[in-house]
Formats: C-alpha cells, structure tokens, sequence
C-alpha cells in the first residue's frame, strides 16, 4: 500500500510538472488592415445584454499582401456595453470587394477595453482565389477613434 501511495504521488508530480510547461506560441502571419468609417452610433438603450449600440458602416479599405481592396458601405457593429465594467462587446457584419472583383462577408466578435479593440474574425467568400480564407482563424486588434469617423484593425492569421 506503501508502495502504491508513493507511486501515486510521483505519478501527481510529474503530471503537474508537465502541466506547467507552457506550449510555444503559435505563428502569425499578418493578413491586412482595415480601416472603416463609421458614422454616428445609434443607441437602442439598455436591455438584458447591456447597452445595445449600432455602429453602422459606411465604407473602407482594406491592404495587405494577400488582398486588398474596399469595404461597402453596408452592415455595421450591432453589439453591447456592459453597464458594470463599461467594455464594448463587438458583433459586426460587414463586406469587402477585393481590387480583383471577389465579395468577402466579414464577420467579428470581440471587446473593447479603454479604446483598443480585440476581436476574432471569420469570412465567407464563393470566390476560388480566397476560398483559403474560408477556413481560417483570425485574429484582430484595432483602435477605435470615433473622432475622426473610423476604426482600424490590423489583422494575423495562424
């Protein structure tokens, strides 16, 4: 019985050694930054959720070594302050047209602690040439500057 408690904890340790050894981070590759004007917020008020904000937007570009283009003045942020801890969670729907002619539907979610914005993207395109980005994860982290009508984000891909 000695014997089996010992093993045990020798077992306890070295998983726990194990579990403590963080993994190497995983590579990046930057994909773009985007750069969308946004015109006044409309405020729906405070429901179950928080403080309900629609940012419309109204238009963009985008450039990076693998697309470029422009954003249509179409869709927006449709997400929420929460009224504790004033963090902006963002939801937003929006779509690109690339300088070689693809649709690309854009959509995020992410917060916004005191002007900086974090944010995990997806894509839904028809097009073959970016069919890659139907399929991969994105990350973004944009400033919020509504003085001057617009938001940037930069983005990477793993």
């Amino acid at each position: 019985m000695v014997f089996f408690k010992s093993l045990v904890s020798a077992l306890l340790l070295a998983v726990s050694a194990v579990a403590q050894t963080a993994p190497p981070a995983p590579g990046l590759t930057y994909l773009y930054t985007v750069n969308l004007n946004v015109s006044t917020p409309i405020d729906l008020g405070v429901g179950p959720a928080g403080l309900r904000r629609i940012v419309p937007v109204i238009g963009g570009v985008f450039t990076g070594p693998k697309l470029n283009g422009t954003a249509f003045a179409v869709g927006g942020d449709f997400g929420f302050a929460d009224p504790k801890t004033t963090v902006f969670y963002s939801d937003t729907r929006y779509a690109f047209n690339t300088s070689d002619g693809a649709l690309i539907y854009v959509t995020s979610t992410g917060a916004s602690v005191n002007g900086t914005l974090h944010s995990h993207f997806k894509y839904e395109t028809s097009s073959a040439a970016y069919a890659w980005l139907n399929t991969i994860t994105t990350i973004g982290v944009g400033k919020i500057n509504l003085a001057t009508g617009g938001l940037k984000v930069d983005t990477w891909y793993f």
